[in-house]
């Protein structure tokens, strides 16, 4: 009878590891190194991108109609990046070369700030795992820790935290395509998790090589307040001369008056809500 007792144990033991484990964080978990590099590496290789996109900026209201803006980006490589956006009512550039960003709004430069809404970005322009490391690394990610966690039916690596904790800054990768899914962006004086930023990659598509998201939401808190719906995505298209040059943006226009101060939080959520207000109120 020993025989078969050892047989059926052997069997359970195989079907065990063939259904996978009870818990998302077991396994082996690849390095952040590691991780940044097969990320980059599968993105794929370009000089420039330009991207033509609808900026849908939320209310209060979940079931009303969002705000529609038409946008186009463009991304120069290894380090800049610019948006612009027009209607009949105003126009605004933001622009950003190495670590340096200059935003124009009705001809008149409002700040030289990148706030976090602009940041979903980072994770297409910083194309090595160098770059990028030190990025997230300057936005308060640690990427010596690694775990593996669930995010709507899928498994990913989560680069910055532990599974399930929610508190810390963290990248979630896609562990079969080793794609961004999921970015959450919070910061230490502000521990409500209401109050964080949280991004969300959808319908990564292969184009000329180099993979793009054609959907990306933003959330804060459990509340929807922005999204991108790419519509067309070009590789390597001419760019003018001066598009990215700070100092002849710096140039062409004159810093707007300075404004009374406002009562915000100082850490980054009174920022977001200044940019979604500002979207609002010139584009209406």
């Amino acid at each position: 009878m020993r025989p078969r007792c050892n047989y059926i144990w052997f069997f359970l033991i195989t079907l065990f590891y063939l259904t996978g484990f009870p818990e998302p964080g077991c396994g082996y978990v690849l390095q952040g190194s590691h991780l940044l590099d097969l990320m980059t590496v599968k993105t794929g290789k370009a000089e420039r991108i330009q991207v033509m996109q609808s900026l849908l900026i939320y209310d209060d209201n979940p079931l009303g109609d969002p705000i529609v803006i038409k946008e186009t980006v463009r991304y120069l490589f290894p380090d800049s990046f610019r948006s612009d956006t027009e209607t009949a009512a105003a126009k605004r550039i933001h622009v950003v070369s190495g670590n340096t960003a200059v935003t124009v709004i009705d001809g008149r430069i409002t700040d030289e700030l990148d706030s976090d809404l602009d940041r979903y970005k980072d994770i297409m322009l910083y194309r090595s795992r160098i770059s990028l490391g030190e990025r997230l690394r300057s936005l308060g990610i640690d990427i010596t820790i690694t775990s593996l966690g669930r995010f709507q039916e899928k498994i990913a690596y989560v680069l910055g935290a532990q599974y399930p904790d929610a508190s810390a800054p963290q990248l979630w990768i896609d562990r079969e395509t080793f794609r961004p899914i999921r970015w959450l962006i919070r910061h230490s004086t502000l521990p409500d998790v209401s109050k964080r930023l949280e991004l969300r990659y959808y319908n990564w598509q292969r184009i000329q090589g180099v993979w793009y998201p054609l959907r990306v939401e933003f959330y804060e808190g459990e509340q929807l307040v922005r999204e991108i719906r790419v519509e067309q995505v070009k590789i390597n298209p001419p760019f003018a001369e001066g598009l990215f040059d700070l100092s002849y943006i710096r140039a062409m226009y004159q810093p707007a008056p300075a404004a009374a101060p406002e009562s915000t939080d100082s850490e980054g959520i009174g920022d977001i809500q200044k940019t979604i207000d500002e979207f609002r109120k010139i584009f209406e």
